[in-house]
């Protein structure tokens, strides 16, 4: 195993030194790009959406970014259009090596119905608030609806309820884990993956339950219609190149249940196509910031998956991209507080391994004390999230904290 991880190293340093090169041509190239935008920035993206319509489907469209705080309509739009040409190479009956679309089953666009339902359904309601700021409508397209999906079938009514009911239940939940976010001055996503996701994701299942279209796909596995693909064959843990940097890309696309490696690499290319057209759009518009992001995330990704190879390869998989998801979010907080140290490579370089080493860790503690409690009353990846979620809340503020007693050093 020790052979394997040093051959593992050898890659990671390279994307390290290939990261830390990316951050500093970004950061020094962003006055050009913000001088020359080709795309409008994030304050008009607010300021028309109450208006005007085609604002508002961008704004929709680009939900499926802001779990990992991108807010990129490019970005979005090649996650969604990548997705669904994976999932139709998945399904071709070719054989084929990749990470599945949404896992070896044929539920992705389900979860896609899911997800859209649930964000326009938020939008439709409660988007006239954006007015008065920033409004969390994204939650919906990216946790419980499609987890029912995965767990419950692609059946129309599976994805229209989840839909409806992440829509109405995940907003007014998220909204009060904003509010309890900004008086504990915490990245607000921490206490969203914990209520609104968390706890949303057991009140939603609990209320499906009851509703009588349900009961057949919950009681009866064979009515849910969940088709294995059959032809995939999917990389298994190596010390290759090859299934590194496959494992690295399929991170940034896992939270989302997309957890496919070429759609991973579109989606980074084109979150980077959106900076450069204009800066100001990505990343809620804050400056300099979305280089550090996709920077550290780099770097939090390549040096997780060495550090817990062994585990990923006794296990079959690992939660490696919970730090991925760490340093998308870390640094945002940082910036919207005014904290401009994200733009200090060395305290990316410390958030980066803070996130490597804790969140994978974290997760799978707490996650795993969670799933036993609900794992008696759930099943599939409603079980998973609503004990997953918390847990990554969780480890995503004990690096927030940790980051925040490394500024008081001084160091940075």
């Amino acid at each position: 195993m020790k052979k394997e991880k040093v051959k593992l190293a050898v890659p990671m340093v390279i994307i390290w030194c290939a990261a830390i090169l990316l951050f500093m041509v970004m950061q020094n190239g962003e006055d050009f790009f913000s001088a020359n935008p080709k795309l409008f920035d994030y304050v008009t993206w607010t300021t028309e959406y109450q208006d005007n319509i085609l604002y508002k489907i961008f704004w929709i469209i680009g939900d499926w970014t802001e779990c990992q705080a991108y807010k990129s309509l490019p970005g979005a739009l090649a996650l969604l259009i990548s997705g669904f040409i994976f999932y139709g190479i998945m399904r071709n009956g070719k054989k084929h090596k990749m990470f599945p679309v949404l896992g070896p089953i044929n539920l992705f666009p389900g979860m896609v119905l899911a997800g859209f339902t649930g964000v326009i359904v938020s939008n439709i309601l409660f988007g006239w608030q954006l007015q008065f700021g920033w409004i969390p409508t994204f939650l919906a397209c990216a946790s419980i609806p499609g987890a029912v999906v995965i767990t419950y079938g692609g059946h129309w009514k599976v994805w229209l309820t989840a839909g409806i009911l992440g829509g109405v239940i995940q907003y007014p939940l998220s909204y009060l884990s904003l509010q309890i976010a900004n008086k504990i001055s915490m990245t607000p996503l921490v206490v969203f993956t914990i209520i609104a996701v968390g706890l949303g994701g057991a009140l939603i299942t609990e209320i499906i339950r009851l509703l009588p279209w349900m009961k057949d796909v919950i009681k009866d596995e064979s009515a849910r219609g969940i088709v294995p693909v059959e032809t995939l064959e999917i990389p298994q843990p190596e010390a290759s190149i090859s299934w590194y940097l496959r494992r690295m890309m399929a991170d940034f696309t896992e939270l989302l249940f997309f957890g496919n490696e070429w759609v991973g690499l579109i989606y980074i290319l084109a979150l980077v196509l959106s900076w450069a057209m204009n800066p100001a759009h990505i990343a809620y518009g804050i400056p300099y910031l979305f280089p550090a992001m996709i920077a550290g995330q780099f770097m939090a990704s390549s040096l997780s998956i060495v550090l817990w190879y062994g585990t990923y390869k006794k296990r079959g998989g690992f939660n490696t991209y919970c730090a991925n998801e760490a340093m998308a979010v870390v640094p945002v907080f940082f910036g919207t507080i005014g904290v401009t140290a994200f733009t200090n490579i060395w305290f990316i370089v410390a958030m980066a391994v803070i996130s490597a080493v804790l969140c994978p860790w974290i997760v799978d503690k707490v996650g795993g004390l969670l799933a036993k409690l609900t794992s008696k009353r759930y099943e599939g990846a409603v079980a998973g999230v609503t004990s997953g979620a918390p847990a990554l809340g969780i480890s995503i503020g004990v690096v927030t904290l940790l980051c925040k007693g490394l500024l008081m050093t001084g160091l940075f």
